[in-house]
């Protein structure tokens, strides 16, 4: 087995170990979701509570764990399933990126699979919150390690995306139940990314095709995710067995962001959006800047669609009842953030690729995507150190 090679080498079976060694971390030292999610699932099997409505990744748990109800068990098994999970993540992107440029020798090949392990750790600069001592909070990272349902649907996020935009150039109609299965699997897993979908999608295909034929045939996947959309809505937040909360959603610009970082003024909330918005979005920028053609390309033209709707959303909706803080309308703002630097990253490297000078016409963009990564090291040295992910 070679080190680096196309599908399974040395490398990727170094990458599943600090996988497993980084969740195992998180899930035992750090308080994160993890432990809760553990905890919804040990109550469900209890027979205390009923399972939730995006029920996915609890399932997956639950019955690799042999249907335990024993929190041990179920915590054990959670960090593996985490830990696959995003080496599927990483699998799937370096694929993609592989079979996005072509490849003529093994330097550009290690350099390709290297930079697919980078997006793993990107994560954001600090911002103006730094001087409050927040590194994560009301930023948009690329990567997040204390959720596990968004962990559990970044592989199907990235392949959802992906043939989305595939289908937009080379449309088949047996890719069209591909997507719609995906989108499926979104919504029981977690519906943020889809929230996002049905509003870009629908965008960039108008600006692609307007009002013809291949708008409408395209927007059948769109459809069939508003449908789930609604109906899950429903569970969530009207039906009475499980709207216990008493929850609901309002149009309130700002509002999480004001209770988060405490700030009083307006001028102050508008610094802290564009500190934050930089921040983590620095390489994308930089890239998109250098090379304005590259928003021509319909991959670029979605990513950056999906994370400006992403954004949006978050600033502008919350939750009413005793969930009006938790910032349940954030977690698309990561999903989409990843997005962004993984089809930046493709474009980077293709310009690398494809130019003489190679690496030294793009330095500054590569020394940003570099500072990204550092940040993400650096973020775990801030939770060993502080004992918390904010």
């Amino acid at each position: 087995m070679k080190f680096f090679d196309k599908n399974f080498g040395f490398f990727e079976l170094i990458v599943i170990i600090l996988l497993i060694s980084i969740y195992n971390f998180v899930t035992y030292v750090i308080s994160t979701d993890i432990a809760i999610h553990a905890q919804f699932i040990k109550s469900y099997a209890d027979g205390h509570i009923p399972f939730q409505v995006n029920f996915l990744y609890y399932f997956t748990v639950y019955s690799i764990s042999f249907f335990s109800s024993d929190l041990t068990i179920i915590l054990f098994v959670s960090i593996y399933v985490l830990a696959l999970i995003t080496f599927y993540k990483y699998y799937i992107v370096k694929k993609i990126i592989l079979s996005e440029i072509e490849i003529f020798n093994q330097s550009q090949f290690i350099t390709s699979s290297l930079a697919a392990f980078l997006l793993v750790f990107c994560f954001s600069l600090p911002s103006i919150l730094i001087l409050d001592n927040i590194y994560y909070l009301s930023n948009f990272p690329a990567n997040i390690w204390h959720n596990s349902t968004v962990i559990f649907v970044m592989p199907f996020v990235v392949l959802l995306f992906w043939n989305s935009i595939k289908q937009i150039s080379d449309y088949k109609y047996s890719r069209t139940f591909i997507i719609v299965f995906l989108i499926a699997i979104n919504i029981v897993i977690k519906p943020s990314f889809i929230f996002v979908y049905i509003i870009a999608y629908p965008l960039l295909i108008f600006l692609k095709y307007k009002f013809t034929r291949s708008f409408w045939i395209n927007l059948i996947p769109v459809i069939v995710a508003i449908v789930f959309v609604i109906i899950q809505f429903y569970f969530i937040f009207i039906s009475s067995t499980n709207n216990t909360n008493e929850s609901s959603v309002k149009i309130d610009l700002f509002n999480v962001l004001y209770h988060w970082t405490r700030s009083t003024h307006w001028y102050q909330i508008l610094f802290i959006t564009l500190s934050t918005i930089l921040s983590s979005y620095l390489f994308p920028i930089v890239l998109l800047i250098r090379n304005k053609n590259l928003l021509k390309q319909d991959m670029v033209l979605f990513a950056v669609l999906c994370s400006t709707i992403s954004i949006l959303i978050f600033y502008v909706l919350s939750e009413t009842g005793s969930r009006e803080f938790d910032g349940n309308f954030i977690w698309q703002t990561f999903i989409c953030s990843f997005l962004m630097f993984f089809v930046c990253v493709i474009q980077l490297l293709k310009l690398i690729f494809t130019t003489e000078t190679r690496f030294k016409a793009y330095k500054i963009e590569i020394i940003i995507f570099l500072l990204h990564f550092i940040s993400g090291i650096y973020y775990f040295y801030r939770m060993i150190s502080s004992g918390t992910y904010n």
